[in-house]
């Protein structure tokens, strides 16, 4: 008995005494949250998914594996469990096989990932640190696909404790990194940050589901447009609602009321964030709503009569005069439609911008201002220790509801037109104070143009 004790010690103390550690102290920030990183090399057959080389989380971008190699030179590469996703230079670009010496006893090597072939790498990417891809492979049950997913966590997400408001957006590849996106980015991460630091923002949760390439009509659309597709919208929202919302709720500390949790998009995009807002008012209390292709289907309008909106609700709609010839009647039909089923009129906010196109570029510019209104009472109304601030570009009239003098705010020179919900032109002038006190009691359009810029609200008229 006392010999194999000895046994024991003299195995445990060798051991002890003859491990390499190889420690990650910073991975490219966006190696994807959920994948598992290996350790493949001379000593493993070149495995690229060893189970016995399987590095450990030990920081947010921070990982740990320990092992007893032989002494001598070794050769390794790190994989995220298959060739097709080895580590990659700065640009992304094939990175040599790395080698070590390990002379024996207890020795820690301390490495940096600087890309992936797969992804890019801190050179190619214009993603800010603080953004990360999720899951590069998040599994969608109602349509039996997989698609990545992003997440953008405010500054301070690791310094603190606090949660914070959620914002789901469509378009994963044209949100955070030029390096996926075809025609542009929208810079949220960057336009997040700059709240945060800038403007009082105590922060918030961005998350950007991919389109689905070939499937993004299909499935940005619960109708079928006979020339164009569609019909899988209704499955797409019940993937949001009912797997990504609980399974971000679970993993992120976010505020999991409806009055802290936005939905956005553009175009097919902005279709879909309307249908998924009004259908899920429980779930969504904030809509951003851009260029909407609108045209793909009246069902969208029809929609909102049949359900009726919400009191909490917000909807910010907005387009440019140079998109489809339809778009600023159909973005002013849907503002109409939604005051008419129940949507207080200072719950809604169109902007028609004369230079606005069907661009990224278009809505990157706006989407501070979009983000800004929608979560103003949450984040901007009083923040502590920050001035109350006005939304900048936001049309403001007052007194809403109005009895006899209703007042543009601006600094500029304006030129208004006021419209029944007919679209009939009812007055128009220039004037900053407006007498409406001869206009029926009911709710109106308010046209401003000031400098090139089209703004546009609504407000109600009473006795």
């Amino acid at each position: 008995m006392r010999i194999r004790f000895c046994f024991l010690l003299l195995f445990l103390g060798f051991s002890s005494f003859g491990q390499l550690t190889i420690r990650i102290d910073n991975a490219f920030h966006l190696t994807p949250l959920t994948d598992t990183l290996y350790l493949s090399g001379d000593f493993n057959n070149w495995l690229e998914n060893d189970t016995n080389y399987v590095f450990q989380r030990i920081g947010f971008n921070q990982f740990e594996l320990t092992f007893l190699p032989n002494a001598g030179n070794m050769s390794f590469k790190l994989t995220r469990g298959s060739w097709n996703k080895p580590e990659a230079d700065g640009n992304g670009n094939y990175l040599n096989n790395r080698s070590y010496t390990y002379n024996g006893g207890l020795d820690t090597l301390i490495i940096s990932i600087d890309g992936w072939e797969d992804i890019g790498g801190i050179n190619s990417t214009s993603a800010e640190s603080n953004t990360h891809i999720w899951y590069d492979q998040m599994f969608i049950p109602q349509l039996n696909r997989y698609r990545r997913v992003w997440v953008y966590l405010p500054p301070d997400y690791h310094t603190t404790t606090k949660s914070y408001s959620s914002l789901y957006l469509q378009d994963g590849q044209s949100l955070f990194d030029l390096e996926f996106a075809s025609f542009g980015e929208w810079e949220v991460d960057e336009s997040l940050n700059d709240q945060f630091f800038n403007n009082g923002d105590p922060g918030c949760i961005a998350i950007g589901i991919d389109h689905g390439g070939v499937d993004r009509i299909n499935e940005y659309s619960p109708w079928v447009n006979p020339s164009y597709g569609g019909g899988e919208g209704g499955l797409y929202m019940d993937f949001i609602v009912q797997n990504l919302v609980p399974l971000v709720d679970s993993t992120f500390r976010t505020i999991q009321n409806v009055d802290h949790r936005g939905i956005m998009g553009s175009s097919m995009g902005g279709l879909i964030t309307q249908y998924g807002a009004t259908e899920f008012q429980n779930i969504f209390g904030k809509a951003g709503v851009m260029s909407p292709a609108f045209w793909f289907s009246n069902n969208i309008f029809s929609q909102v009569s049949s359900n009726g909106i919400q009191g909490h609700m917000k909807y910010w709609l907005m387009g440019g005069v140079n998109e489809s010839s339809t778009l600023v009647q159909e973005l002013q039909n849907m503002e109409s439609t939604l005051i008419s089923n129940g949507l207080p009129a200072n719950r809604v906010n169109l902007t028609i911008h004369s230079d606005g196109q069907h661009s990224e570029w278009y809505w990157a510019r706006e989407f501070p201002y979009a983000y800004y209104w929608l979560f103003y009472d949450e984040h901007f109304a009083n923040p502590v220790g920050i001035e109350s601030r006005k939304y900048p570009g936001k049309l403001e009239v007052y007194p809403n509801p109005v009895q006899t003098i209703l007042t543009i705010q601006s600094a500029k020179k304006v030129a208004y037109r006021i419209l029944d919900f007919s679209g009939r032109l009812v007055r128009n002038g220039s004037e900053k104070d407006i007498n409406v006190s001869n206009l029926e009691n009911g709710v109106y359009i308010l046209q401003v143009e000031e400098e090139g810029n089209l703004n546009q609200t609504s407000f109600i008229k009473s006795d």
